[in-house]
């Protein structure tokens, strides 16, 4: 078999090739490890900033819990950040190498009474701008009593904060003390007729009215209901409220001739 042999020219054109490839390559993974040195450097400031930010939030919210007063307690915890770096190869941008920076910062909320005051920076976006515009910290409030549009508004006034929390905290004391009261003046009421007319059927129960001039949302009203039926088969339901007094919802009577009912209803006398 004959042995093909190159030329001088065609040896030394396959060396230049060779070098230039290899010069190219290594031109590559000089642009990877510039490239990955950026995204630790990227990485290694982010973390920074989240550090940073940490700070400045704990020293807001500082301020806030000192403004408050007594009431209010300032909690603080330690958080971890991390942000990573990869080092990835220049052609099928496989992951060679990874890089992590980590940092640890303080966060911190006020607290009172079951209700949260998270403190954070406010910063808003107009249009499709991706810089925003800070308007400094501001306490976002949440807790019961407390809705979702509520606690999604931020306040500088510390003032305007604890008025908020104090008028929700007194609306549900109202509030459970009338359904308290509501739910004694029931007991009340069933024992009272129970005793006055023992041979009577005397329950309780929740019933709704119909009010077809509410809004749609409201139309139905529930209340608490008591109803006596008597041994003649006439029946009442009345509505009881918190100091006891009853508004007649309805009556029925016995299935008797409509001559027989007007007779009896004649007879009776006030």
């Amino acid at each position: 078999m004959k042995t093909m042999e190159l030329t001088n020219a065609e040896l030394e054109m396959i060396a230049k090739q060779r070098q230039a490839e290899a010069e190219l390559e290594a031109k590559k993974q000089e642009a990877v490890e510039v490239q990955f040195s950026k995204d630790k450097l990227a990485a290694d400031n982010r973390v920074a900033k989240i550090a940073g930010e940490g700070n400045a939030q704990v020293e807001a919210a500082k301020e806030f819990a000192a403004a408050l007063g007594s009431g209010y307690t300032l909690k603080t915890e330690i958080r971890t950040a991390s942000e990573k770096a990869y080092k990835r190869d220049y052609n099928s941008r496989e992951i060679l190498e990874q890089y992590e920076a980590t940092c640890e910062y303080p966060f911190a909320q006020i607290v009172r009474a079951g209700y949260t005051i998270r403190v954070q920076e406010h910063v808003s976006y107009a249009g499709w701008s991706r810089f925003g515009k800070s308007h400094g910290y501001k306490m976002y409030v949440s807790g019961a009593g407390i809705d979702y549009k509520t606690s999604n508004r931020g306040y500088k006034n510390t003032k305007k904060v604890d008025e908020l929390i104090t008028e929700t905290i007194e609306s549900i004391e109202a509030k459970k003390a009338h359904e308290n009261k509501q739910k004694s003046a029931v007991e009340q009421v069933v024992a009272e007729l129970s005793a006055q007319f023992p041979t009577a059927e005397v329950t309780s129960g929740r019933n709704y009215r119909y009010n077809q001039y509410a809004s749609r949302n409201h139309q139905y009203t529930e209340y608490d209901a008591v109803v006596v039926k008597l041994e003649n088969g006439i029946s009442m339901e009345y509505r009881v409220y918190a100091d006891k007094s009853l508004e007649r919802m309805k009556i029925e009577y016995p299935k008797v001739s409509a001559v027989e009912l007007i007779n009896e209803l004649n007879n009776l006398k006030f």
